[in-house]
């Protein structure tokens, strides 16, 4: 469920502060079903960022993601 995995993203950026996209990617990447090929996980994360920083939950500062102030 993509609200699970965007939960992960923030619940780690909650708590860190902020991370690369490789260090979401290694967080999620077990946690995606493993009928997807790893080009696929990759993509869906992407996605599922891509998604979160459009609706204005996170946002980018060079190639860190941080929580998107309200």
């Amino acid at each position: 469920d993509e609200k699970h995995y965007q939960g992960l993203i923030f619940e780690y950026l909650k708590k860190f502060g902020q991370a690369k996209r490789s260090e979401l990617e290694k967080l999620l990447f077990d946690k995606l079903p493993q009928v997807l090929a790893e080009p696929q996980k990759i993509n869906k994360i992407r996605t599922l960022m891509q998604k979160m920083r459009l609706n204005g939950l996170i946002t980018t500062e060079g190639k860190t993601w941080k929580i998107a102030k309200k």
